[in-house]
């Protein structure tokens, strides 16, 4: 045998496995139809005014739409002859539903979607098990992350269980389990986040603020090194400086002393030439009196 007519055969036993798988497949949806919901999968991209319609329909029918590829699948298998069996039952992505089992028992969701090429078939979940796959994984993260922080672990058991309401409408829109995990995986993540930023204290700590710290503690050192070098070599000149400007201090004091001395006689000058001239004032007017009589008489004489 050689590799071509090895790698023929290899093909033909990954073909009835995954014919196989395909059958259990729609043995389960069909036997659990009321969990499921099937929905059109081929060239939905292209025609979603048709899809819609289709959908609907296929809603009112159900997983037992599933009966038409495991009829053909079946067929195929019982005869082996039927190329045109085989063609058909290829449409229904045989290997893509083997796929779809082993990645869904990696990851713990074998029955959450299957896609049939033509159909893809989803879980349909009430709000309920919604509700109870989000708290199962909810407490299953608490209690293996958080049980030994006590403060955190109180602080999410009461979120989780106070604010169930506000997570109703979120749980609402998703319809996978896997979708409803990630979602309380992200929403623990966030309650923890907020934790921690109620627990910083106002002020906080930053690089930059570390930085300035250092930049001011360094300022410091240098200016206390400055300040001893100053005090030892420029002392004495400093020193002299500080001498020179209490002798001109002295100085400007004892002019200010002489000028406001000086002010005090000059005001008592002022007030003697006030007297004086205000005396002066008076003998004029006395003199000017007298004139008057004087001319008084001389009228008379002159009359007379």
């Amino acid at each position: 045998m050689n590799i071509f007519e090895k790698m023929l055969k290899l093909r033909s036993i990954i073909l009835f496995i995954s014919k196989a798988v395909a059958i259990i497949f729609c043995v389960y949806y069909i036997i659990n139809a009321k969990d499921y919901h099937v929905s059109w999968s081929l060239f939905d991209s292209l025609m979603p005014t048709y899809i819609v319609k289709i959908n609907n329909l296929l809603s009112s029918i159900g997983t037992y739409i599933l009966v038409i590829p495991l009829t053909i699948i079946l067929g195929s298998i019982l005869i082996s002859e039927s190329t045109k069996l085989h063609i058909i039952s290829s449409l229904f992505g045989i290997m893509s539903i083997l796929i779809t089992a082993i990645k869904g028992i990696a990851t713990n969701s074998v029955t959450e979607v299957t896609n049939f090429r033509l159909f893809k078939v989803s879980h349909v979940l009430s709000i309920e098990q919604k509700y109870d796959i989000f708290t199962t994984e909810c407490n299953r993260i608490i209690t293996e992350k958080y049980l030994g922080v006590i403060k955190l672990h109180t602080y999410l058991v009461s979120k989780l269980n106070g604010d169930m309401i506000a997570y109703h409408k979120v749980l609402e829109n998703l319809n996978l389990p896997s979708q409803i995990k990630q979602y309380a995986q992200a929403l623990i993540l966030d309650l923890v986040a907020e934790f921690h930023k109620q627990s910083i204290p106002y002020f906080q700590i930053s690089g930059k603020h570390v930085i300035y710290v250092v930049c001011g503690v360094i300022t410091i050192f240098v200016g206390s090194a400055i300040a001893n070098e100053l005090v030892t070599d420029w002392g004495p000149t400093i020193k002299d400086i500080i001498s020179g400007f209490q002798n001109i201090n002295k100085i400007s004091s004892n002019v200010t002393t002489q000028l406001i001395n000086l002010t005090a006689l000059a005001k008592e000058h002022a007030l003697g030439i006030a007297r004086s001239t205000t005396g002066l004032i008076i003998l004029n007017e006395r003199v000017d009196a007298q004139d008057t009589k004087i001319d008084l008489i001389l009228e008379q004489i002159t009359k007379k």
